[in-house]
């Protein structure tokens, strides 16, 4: 879908991620007296639009999920339908995935306080509860089960709060869509060993789940792995829980207590609800000496890896909004001119009757735009209408005709008003292109990406060392500059741009193409065989004709003598 693409109320500013079954996006909600507010929309592929077990669990997720009202789960605002496809929008929280989170840890070699990995299991076993308790208007409990837990539908914010995300494949009374008996819903590395196995489960799927969660979050590895899908899913089926010392022996006791009890392949032995693992979490929480606070090293974690792909998405918010600032500034230089021309500009505009003297102003101002500014005015005032004074003496008929004589003559008789010049208004007073307010910063920052990332940016010559997604600060002006982007492999682009306000820079790189490759192809030499003699036709051929003669009148012998004697021979 384009970028700026308006859907429903929602303005679609730039691509968060995407998954299966839709395409999230950042949006802004716009409403009435400039109201605005970014949220996250959710749009299905629309090659699933037509498939009605895709649209049925989208509304299942919207219609249900959207009644579970919690800090720690994201929040379902509105479900709309445009063209036959539908959205749904959501709370945007500014952070990531605990995925992407522990991708960037692993490159690292880092790994996470036993304290914040705890708050995390914390925040997500308070949103699963609040999940499994919901029950619709009438009371009647739901029977909620995620069936998806699992780090890419856990959101960590740059605040350090933990969020549950995506109700897509839940399971839960009343749904409209529904799951065909031993089909899988789900990601093989963290299914419990039930729901692996095709049997029923219940809200203890997803405790199992979140203990694997806990597990990869204190190791960085996963707890199931294999090289297929089917060695993953023969290793969840008849799962036994390793011994986690040997991946990190400084866990105290009450946290490993926490994961054999979530880990449990046996149900009787595994937590009965999320309350009760979550007064373990807190338990071990507390047994963790640590002088800082837990969600404050969350925050810190996610800040140092994300803080950066934020600003870039906080960038894109305030691209609209960039594209109308000159315009206002250009109307603020309008506010700035004298009272006096002002008021002759008006006075100006509503006669009929020229008594003005408009100066075209440059083409090179700010107000270009706009209507024409006099830069010097000359006023001329009207006489009054000898009317008036026959109306009055309409209108009074008791004072007679020698009154409105008087009053005539008194009007005819008034000097002429003199002229008013208003004063003219200096250049200076109109802030000229490329000046900066008072109120404006002298630097701007533009911030630049491409697909795909990791192209150089070169701006007036000058190539930077980082790569895009990257950042840089202009000084504030109308003069254009010239940037550039490569990337190995891809054409690169070129621009002039205007650094009149902070930008936000998205480019598509094109790939270079491929050059045709060069086949050596044999040559074939054939001799081309001697023809046959042709055999004699029988019959007689045609006579030779003779060459065409060409006629060059008669000859001096051959003419007639018209004078009756014969020529003389020559020299005769």
């Amino acid at each position: 879908m384009p970028r700026d693409r308006l859907i429903g109320r929602y303005e679609l500013l730039h691509r968060l991620g995407h998954g299966g079954m839709a395409t999230v996006y950042l949006g802004r909600a716009i409403g009435t007296a400039g109201f605005e507010k970014l949220v996250a929309v959710k749009v299905i592929h629309p090659h699933l639009a037509n498939e009605p077990e895709f649209v049925e669990m989208f509304l299942d997720e919207a219609r249900i999920a959207a009644r579970i009202r919690h800090p720690h789960v994201v929040e379902i605002l509105d479900l709309g339908r445009e063209d036959d496809v539908f959205f749904m929008v959501m709370e945007f929280v500014e952070g990531d995935t605990l995925a992407t989170l522990l991708r960037e840890l692993r490159k690292t070699g880092e790994l996470l306080p036993v304290a914040a990995v705890l708050q995390i299991v914390a925040d997500a076993c308070e949103g699963l509860a609040s999940a499994h308790d919901l029950v619709d208007p009438d009371g009647v409990p739901y029977h909620l089960v995620h069936r998806d837990v699992s780090p890419h539908n856990l959101l960590a914010g740059l605040d350090g709060w933990v969020r549950v995300v995506d109700f897509g494949i839940m399971k839960a009374a009343g749904k409209r869509s529904t799951t065909l008996t031993g089909q899988l819903r789900g990601k093989l590395p963290y299914m419990s060993p039930e729901q692996a196995r095709g049997q029923a489960i219940d809200r203890r799927t997803d405790l199992f789940a979140l203990g694997a969660v806990m597990w990869e979050l204190l190791t960085n590895e996963r707890l199931v792995a294999g090289e297929t899908e089917s060695e993953i899913l023969a290793h969840v089926s008849h799962f036994t829980l390793p011994d986690i010392q040997q991946h990190r022996a400084d866990l105290p006791a009450p946290v490993r207590r926490v994961l054999e009890r979530a880990l449990a392949a046996d149900l009787e032995r595994r937590y009965v609800d999320a309350h009760e693992m979550l007064r373990d979490v807190r338990l071990a929480l507390r047994a963790c000496e640590s002088s800082e606070d837990p969600r404050g090293q969350i925050a810190a974690v996610m800040k140092r890896h994300f803080e950066a792909r934020i600003e870039y998405v906080r960038a894109s918010a305030r691209t609209r909004g960039i594209d109308r600032a000159p315009e206002r500034r250009r109307h603020s230089s309008m506010l700035e001119l004298g009272d006096e021309a002002r008021a002759a500009t008006s006075s100006a505009a509503r006669s009929r009757t020229p008594t003005a003297v408009l100066a075209k102003s440059s083409s090179s101002s700010p107000l270009r735009d706009f209507p024409e500014v006099p830069t010097q005015v000359t006023a001329t005032t009207t006489p009054p209408r000898a009317g008036r004074s026959w109306t009055l003496l309409i209108g009074l008929p008791l004072v007679g005709a020698a009154l409105g004589t008087a009053i005539v003559t008194y009007a005819q008789r008034q000097p002429e008003r003199p002229r008013i010049e208003a004063a003219a208004v200096e250049p200076e007073a109109i802030p000229a292109a490329g000046t900066t307010a008072a109120d404006e910063p002298e630097f701007v920052k533009w911030v630049f990406n491409t697909e795909p990332q990791g192209a150089t940016v070169t701006i007036d010559g000058r190539r930077f060392e980082r790569v895009t997604p990257m950042s840089v600060e202009m000084p504030r002006g109308s003069e254009p500059v010239s940037v550039r982007l490569e990337r190995a492999g891809f054409e690169p682009y070129e621009a002039e741009l205007a650094p009149v306000g902070p930008q936000n820079h998205a480019h598509r790189l094109v790939p270079v193409p491929a050059p045709r490759p060069i086949t050596n192809t044999p040559i074939r030499f054939t001799t081309k065989k001697p023809s046959k003699p042709k055999t004699p036709s029988t019959e007689a051929a045609p006579p030779p004709t003779a060459p065409p003669t060409v006629d060059d009148g008669p000859k001096l012998a051959e003419m007639p003598d018209l004078t009756g004697t014969k020529p003389r021979p020559p020299g005769g």
